[in-house]
C-alpha cells in the first residue's frame, strides 16, 4: 500500500476508503440514534420494544461489519474488500426493499434518500475496475517476485483474467468457447439489469401516482418489463458497446455518458417509429411489438430511463475487461504509448 513514504494508493481506492469510513459513521450514527430512541418509544407497548430490538440488532451487524471491512480496506487486504461489498450490497438490496414498500413516505424524506444514496455511491465506487483490481491482486505481489524471470505461460496464470496483465506478463489466452460464454453473459446481465432498473424506477414513480408501493407491483412490472422490454434492452446494450469502443472502452465517462444519452434517445426513436409501424401496418404486429412495445409504453416517461441507461453503462463498463479481455488489452496497449 505504501512504498517508503509515497503513497501509492490511486484517487478511486482513496475514494474507495472514504465513502467506506462514511459508512461506518453513518452505521455507528444508526446505531446510537436506535439507542436514543430507546426510552421514547420503548413505552408504546411490546411491539414497539420488539421493532426496536430488531432494528437495533440489524444496525449493531451493520456497524461491525462496517468496522471490519474498513479496517481491511485500510491494510488493502482482498477480504476487506469482500466485505465491505457483501456489507454494503446487503444495506442496498434492504433499501431498495424497504423503498418498493414505502416509496410514498420514504421518497419524501430527504435526509433518509441522502444517507441511502451514500450506500449506492459507495458500493459502485468499490466495483470500479481500478479499485476492484488494486485490491483482488494485493495479494498477488509475492507471486509476481516468485515468477520474475521465468516464460509467460508461468506469469499469465498469475493474473486474474479481469484485470490488465502488468508490464513483462503475457494476457491470459482464453479459448473461444470461453469467450462466445462471456460476451453471452455480458449481454444477458446487461439485459438483466436494464430492465430491472426500469421496472424499480416505474414502480417507484406508480407507487407516487396511487399515494403508495408494493412488492407484489413492482414483480408484475418487473414480469411484464422482461417480456416485452428485452430486445429493446439488449439493442442498447449492443448500441452502447460499440459506441464506447469507439470512444475508448477503458473511459468510464465515455460509457456514462453514453448510457445517459443513448437511453432516452433509443426511448424516444424507437417508440415514435413504433407508433407510426403499428398504424401503417397494424396487422404485422408479432416483429414490431417485439422490439417497439416497450418503447411505445415508456414514451411518455422518457427521462426514467436515463438512471437505467447510466446503471447499465456502469455495469458494461466493469464486465467489457473479462467479456472482450484481448480487445481490451490492446487498446490499453496502445492508448498507453499516445499518452
Amino acid at each position: 500500500m505504501v512504498n517508503g513514504n509515497r503513497d501509492t494508493r490511486s484517487g478511486w481506492v482513496k475514494a474507495a476508503l472514504f465513502l467506506q469510513g462514511g459508512e461506518l459513521a453513518l452505521t455507528a450514527w444508526g446505531f446510537l440514534n436506535l439507542l436514543l430512541w430507546w426510552p421514547r418509544y420503548g413505552q408504546y407497548g411490546q411491539r414497539a420494544t420488539e421493532l426496536l430490538l430488531l432494528a437495533l440488532g440489524r444496525t449493531t451487524l451493520e456497524a461491525v461489519a462496517a468496522a471490519i471491512a474498513f479496517l481491511g480496506l485500510w491494510r488493502a487486504r482482498r477480504w476487506g474488500w469482500i466485505l465491505a461489498v457483501l456489507t454494503d450490497a446487503t444495506m442496498c438490496l434492504l433499501t431498495l426493499s424497504s423503498l418498493v414498500q414505502y416509496s410514498a413516505v420514504l421518497l419524501h424524506n430527504f435526509r433518509w434518500l441522502a444517507f441511502s444514496l451514500w450506500d449506492f455511491v459507495a458500493i459502485t465506487v468499490l466495483l470500479h475496475h481500478p479499485v476492484r483490481t488494486y485490491f483482488l491482486t494485493r495479494t498477488d505481489s509475492l507471486s509476481r517476485v516468485t515468477v520474475r524471470g521465468t516464460d509467460h505461460s508461468v506469469q499469465a496464470r498469475s493474473y486474474p483474467g479481469l484485470s490488465t496483465s502488468p508490464s513483462g506478463a503475457a494476457p491470459k489466452e482464453i479459448h473461444w468457447v470461453e469467450r462466445g460464454m462471456r460476451i453471452s453473459f455480458y449481454f444477458i446481465a446487461a439485459v438483466v439489469v436494464t430492465c430491472s432498473i426500469m421496472a424499480l424506477l416505474l414502480s417507484l414513480w406508480m407507487g407516487q401516482k396511487a399515494g403508495g408501493g408494493g412488492g407484489g407491483r413492482f414483480l408484475f412490472v418487473l414480469w411484464v418489463g422482461f417480456s416485452i422490454g428485452s430486445a429493446a434492452s439488449f439493442l442498447f446494450a449492443v448500441l452502447l458497446t460499440l459506441a464506447a469502443r469507439v470512444l475508448g472502452p477503458g473511459r468510464l465517462w465515455a460509457w456514462l455518458l453514453t448510457g445517459a444519452l443513448l437511453a432516452p434517445g433509443l426511448t424516444l426513436g424507437m417508440g415514435a417509429l413504433g407508433a407510426k409501424l403499428a398504424a401503417s401496418q397494424p396487422r404485422d404486429g408479432r416483429i414490431l411489438g417485439l422490439f417497439f412495445t416497450g418503447p411505445l409504453w415508456l414514451f411518455q416517461v422518457w427521462w426514467l430511463t436515463i438512471p437505467a441507461g447510466v446503471v447499465a453503462a456502469f455495469l458494461c463498463c466493469q464486465m467489457y475487461p473479462w467479456a472482450f479481455g484481448d480487445q481490451f488489452l490492446r487498446f490499453t496497449n496502445t492508448a498507453k504509448r499516445f499518452l
